[in-house]
């Protein structure tokens, strides 16, 4: 199995970029043994449905903190490095939260291969529902990578 679990929060402008590529994958013809999750703001509670995975998509957005990369920008990134670039996330059991607790989580189940695929943004506005432009024209190319990423890993299946 593998999972593509989102993250986010639409009434949180930017934040909610993880709904939007949920959106958009729900409506793509995809293979059988792929799972697309929306979690929301909290991972903890998705993780007993990535467990049974073998390769795991981590899809969020991330506040740009002294970076040269434009708002909008996609990057792959591993949980080890996410961890030492991403200080915090948008909001408290997020994409930290599973990857710091990933090991207590998985209670000595074998661990799914994780990669993160997130996007720059400015920030966040609370209250407000929709995606600048420069985020919402990131979409098509970051549903593009998450399926050429799933067909690379069919053979872990």
């Amino acid at each position: 199995m593998i999972t593509v679990l989102c993250f986010g929060n639409e009434w949180h402008g930017d934040d909610g970029f993880g709904m939007e590529i949920y959106k958009k994958l729900k409506t793509t013809p995809l293979p059988d043994y792929v799972n697309v999750i929306f979690s929301g703001t909290n991972s903890l509670l998705a993780w007993k449905e990535v467990i049974n995975s073998s390769y795991v998509i981590l899809v969020d957005a991330c506040q740009r903190e002294e970076t040269d990369d434009l708002p909008g920008s996609l990057h792959w990134s591993n949980p080890e490095m996410f961890s030492k670039t991403q200080q915090r996330n948008l909001h408290d059991g997020g994409l930290e939260e599973l990857i710091r607790h990933r090991e207590i989580l998985s209670q000595g189940q074998k661990l799914p291969t994780l990669e993160i695929l997130f996007v720059y943004i400015d920030s966040i506005t609370a209250f407000h529902k929709g995606l600048s432009n420069s985020v919402k024209a990131s979409i098509p190319l970051a549903v593009d990578m998450i399926i050429k990423q799933i067909q690379a890993k069919e053979s872990m299946l």
